[in-house]
């Protein structure tokens, strides 16, 4: 099966002496590179809980409170839970949508309803992620070499599906990364380039060849592009680097710097947040680090110029229910649901320090102003300034809407 990773991985090691593309050519792949709006995509896998986070119950019942206390925000009668202090001390610049919800409470079909925006009810991905769609409108990679679509770890349903494998993500933490540099002088590689490049002119009405050539030309424009610049963290100042922390910290690091340097959209990732036993313990680990690496991001950001141009998403599969008792562990939890979802934004060129929507006082319905996995995609697209009818053909030789019937929550 062909695919980035292993593409890439051949390609580019062992002298990449397939690769058949001109530099015109390489050049020519960027689009839109004075843009320089992206996402940052922020997912907490399993599950996380709102109450436990950014949307404490106002109940007077024990099992519907938050597990960790709450924080007062910076705007008066709004709280967030405990340990999430710094991003209560940002309200003004951070959008809450308690209106976010959806009917799906499995974390596989969640998660392909989040990524693609499209609700799946069978095995694989149906439909193209919506970081896949930026990649594909966009070109793939541009002429630095930055791929636009980036992801720090291997997530479920991220990839392309039909719009074709050069618009999956590049895993930045994966092998890929020692792979950067050629083993034959630059020189030779571009005359080895030219021979094959015109090879390959005699079978471009060949489909595969055709997507062949995409991934080539990302693996190449890695390689003449100084790519690889982009992913070196080490040369952010080391009082940066230890701000941000380790972890999930570094992958936000990296993300920005991506960002920066012209790619559309970076999927980071957090896990272990499917607390059906532990829920206090899990909340007071993962809250601080979610805390910490966000509200560095932001202040990044801002510090950079950046925050107009950059979306911050922060969600997850669903929510969670009531407190209860896990008979298994004798610790407390939550069980799963999607009838309310964390959904927080920051960055972008949108007005924030409110709260969109709203749930009931035991966090479990929402009350006001509902939206769902669409407009999150239809709030994407309006970031990038782009129309939600827009079309691509599938590998049945159907045309399909990238955004399904979507309205922007911003």
């Amino acid at each position: 099966m062909l695919n980035r990773r292993s593409f890439n991985s051949n390609m580019v090691v062992g002298s990449i002496s397939a690769l058949g593309l001109s530099q015109a050519d390489l050049l020519s792949a960027g689009v839109g590179e004075k843009d320089e709006r992206a996402v940052i995509w922020v997912f907490l896998q399993g599950g996380c809980s709102f109450a436990d986070t950014f949307n404490p119950s106002d109940s007077i019942l024990d099992e519907y409170k938050s597990i960790t206390g709450t924080v007062d925000t910076t705007i008066p009668g709004i709280k967030f839970a405990g340990g999430l202090e710094k991003l209560a001390s940002r309200m003004k610049h951070l959008s809450v949508i308690k209106g976010f919800c959806h009917q799906n409470s499995d974390h596989s079909f969640a998660t392909h309803l989040l990524q693609t925006g499209i609700n799946n009810q069978q095995a694989g991905q149906s439909h193209p992620s919506i970081g896949s769609m930026i990649s594909k409108i966009n070109g793939g990679v541009n002429s630095s070499g930055i791929p636009i679509y980036n992801t720090t770890s291997s997530l479920e349903f991220q990839d392309a599906a039909w719009l074709g494998a050069a618009y999956s993500p590049l895993n930045v933490n994966s092998d890929i990364k020692k792979n950067f540099l050629p083993t034959v002088e630059l020189n030779r590689l571009r005359e080895r380039a030219s021979v094959l490049a015109a090879i390959d002119r005699f079978q471009e009405n060949n489909p595969k060849i055709r997507d062949m050539n995409k991934l080539k030309n990302q693996a190449y424009n890695v390689v003449f592009g100084g790519a690889k610049e982009a992913f070196e963290i080490e040369k952010e100042p080391k009082e940066l680097r230890e701000k941000y922390g380790k972890g999930f910290g570094e992958n936000l690091l990296m993300a920005r710097r991506l960002a920066e340097r012209g790619s559309k959209y970076i999927n980071v990732s957090l896990g272990n947040f499917d607390l059906h036993a532990g829920l206090k313990d899990g909340h007071t680990r993962l809250n601080p680090i979610i805390d910490n690496g966000l509200s560095t991001l932001m202040d990044d950001l801002q510090a950079k110029g950046m925050e107009k141009n950059v979306l911050v998403i922060l969600t997850t599969e669903f929510g969670r229910t009531k407190i209860v008792l896990n008979p298994n562990s004798d610790t407390v939890g939550r069980n799963h649901n999607p009838r309310t979802c964390p959904l927080v934004m920051f960055g972008g060129d949108f007005n924030h320090g409110q709260i969109i929507g709203g749930t009931d006082d035991k966090c479990l319905e929402v009350n006001n102003k509902p939206s769902g996995p669409p407009d999150l995609a239809a709030t994407i697209f309006k970031h990038f300034g782009l129309q939600t009818n827009i079309q691509e053909t599938n590998h049945a030789g159907r045309p399909i809407y990238l955004v399904n019937n979507g309205v922007s929550i911003l």
